[in-house]
Order: C-alpha cells, then sequence, then structure tokens
C-alpha cells in the first residue's frame, strides 16, 4: 500500500468528467478502502478467479534504479546477500530476466560467487529445460535464472 500518496495525487489530478479505471491483481480490505475513498461510491467490482487470494505477506519488494552495466553484478549481490541473510539449504531464489543473453550472464556471474545456479531459456531444449525445472524443486538447486519460459512449467511442480 506504499503506492497510496502517488495514487491519491494522479487521482487528485484528473477531470471529474472522465471516467477512471483501477486494477489490482488481489482485493484485500485495503485495496478495496483505498478504491472506495478514491472512486466513492460508484465502484463496478469485477472478479476473476476466488475472491481468497491475497498477497503473501513473506514477500517483500525493492525498486532499485541501475545503471545497465550495473544491473547483473547488483543483481548476483542481492543473490548473495539473501543466501547469507537466510543460511537455509531449503531458501529458493527465482530471478526473470528480459532476455536470454541476460539469463545466461547473469547464471554465469553466479556460478562464478559459488552459487549453485542453473538457467532456463527457450533456448534451451525442453528437457534441460524440465531437468532444471525439477532439480530446483527437489532443492538440487536453490537459484534458477529464467526469462518468462519458466512460468509454463512452475505450477506443475
Amino acid at each position: 500500500m506504499g503506492f497510496e500518496p502517488q495514487l491519491k495525487l494522479i487521482i487528485s489530478q484528473i477531470r471529474p468528467d472522465r471516467q477512471i479505471l483501477m486494477f489490482s491483481a488481489t482485493w484485500p480490505t485495503e485495496v478495496r478502502s483505498l478504491a472506495s475513498s478514491l472512486l466513492g461510491t460508484k465502484i463496478i467490482h469485477i472478479n476473476i478467479g476466488k475472491m481468497k487470494y491475497s498477497v503473501n505477506k513473506k514477500i517483500s519488494q525493492s525498486i532499485a534504479v541501475l545503471h545497465e552495466s550495473n544491473k547483473s553484478e547488483y543483481i548476483v549481490n542481492v543473490i548473495k546477500n539473501i543466501l547469507l541473510r537466510f543460511d537455509d539449504i531449503k531458501t529458493k531464489i527465482i530471478v526473470f530476466c528480459n532476455t536470454q543473453v541476460k539469463t545466461d550472464i547473469i547464471c554465469e556471474l553466479c556460478t562464478q560467487n559459488g552459487i549453485n545456479v542453473k538457467s532456463i531459456h527457450g533456448n534451451k531444449d525442453q528437457l534441460e529445460r524440465t531437468e532444471v525445472l525439477n532439480e530446483f524443486s527437489k532443492g538440487v538447486i536453490n537459484v534458477l535464472i529464467a526469462t518468462d519460459v519458466a512460468a509454463r512449467g512452475l505450477g506443475k511442480k
């Protein structure tokens, strides 16, 4: 809910005769209250899926604005810090990259730093991708670097 001040600022600058649409992946009490305060009583709620889903409280997000030349090293350092912080063999980390090249670069940097890692992307055959996903699921590797090709196999484990 850290985005509430920005939303209120944006809404305050919109002409009152304009239509406003608000989208949210989840619909917890906080988001419902925000929608009511920003949009008033004329809310039409459309739900796709089950209402019981909510954000996992154990997941945190952070944003770092970096120059392209620093991104890969930064990501490797974040991975190392997470692994050191939790120091648990069951800790699993997934890093999604936009390109196959970036996936390979980050995977190689992780390997050079002694991190137990493998990668998957569209340039790898299906058998190799399946093996890597199985190793990740079983804890053989605890860091997976992937393009969006991983999304087709993660939910099955």
